[in-house]
This record gives structure tokens, C-alpha cells and sequence, in this order.
């Protein structure tokens, strides 16, 4: 077997334009393969902030929420003179967590509970 490729004067140009047309109709350009998608970073946990808490009897009597608790919302109409009120008793940023702490503690007739958050409110240090 020998490795001599013909020059185009060896072969009939009838072949070499066949050659040449049916190549050119064949060729078609390879495909790349699909890139893999990218799995998205794992998030790194939140660190806890580093704030030291004071206790105190609010703290007790209003509970906080926890993170992994399914949580739902509890909404009220009222007027913005009753907002008002709420607000001044609770103190600054406590609004929800004292009209929760009120609410649970009417419903599970815990009047403990209740004195010592009229108490809080009294003294003026809901907030």
C-alpha cells in the first residue's frame, strides 16, 4: 500500500469537482457539547451577632419569635389613635411583640402574665 495522494493533474477534473462539491455539501461544523450549568455557592451560614442581652421582666413576659418557628401573619385594623397608643405603651420597636405578648396572654387567661406587662407599661419600661 502506498501513501501517494494523487495531484489534481492525475485525476479527471470530473472527479475532483465532484469530490470538492460533495465535501463542501457534507461539511457541517461538529457541535460543541453543552457547557455543565454551574450549581449554585452554598450560602454560608449567618453568623449570630455578637450583641450581650440584658433581661429584663419584658423580656420574660414578651416572647420572642425563634428563626426555625413557621411564622404567620396576624393582622388588625384599627385607628391611628389606637396605633399611637400602642406604640407609647410598648416603647420604641416593641409594638408587635407587645400586642402579641397581650394577645397570648388574654387567650391562655394568664392574668400573671398580663399584670406584669400593665406593670412594664406602667413604669414605662415596656421599651
Amino acid at each position: 500500500m502506498s501513501n501517494h495522494i494523487p495531484t489534481t493533474a492525475e485525476v479527471p477534473s470530473s472527479a475532483v469537482e465532484i469530490a470538492v462539491t460533495e465535501s463542501s455539501e457534507r461539511k457541517a461544523t461538529p457541535k460543541k457539547p453543552p457547557k455543565p450549568k454551574a450549581k449554585p455557592k452554598a450560602k454560608a451560614p449567618a453568623k449570630p451577632k455578637s450583641k450581650p442581652k440584658t433581661t429584663s421582666t419584658a423580656d420574660t413576659v414578651m416572647p420572642t419569635a425563634k428563626a426555625s418557628e413557621d411564622l404567620c401573619v396576624f393582622a388588625m385594623r384599627m385607628t391611628v389613635e389606637e396605633r399611637d397608643l400602642i406604640h407609647q405603651a410598648a416603647g420604641p420597636a416593641r409594638a408587635s411583640r407587645f400586642v402579641r405578648a397581650v394577645a397570648l396572654a388574654a387567650a391562655r387567661g394568664d392574668v400573671k402574665a398580663l399584670q406584669a406587662i400593665l406593670l412594664e407599661v406602667q413604669r414605662g419600661s415596656a421599651g
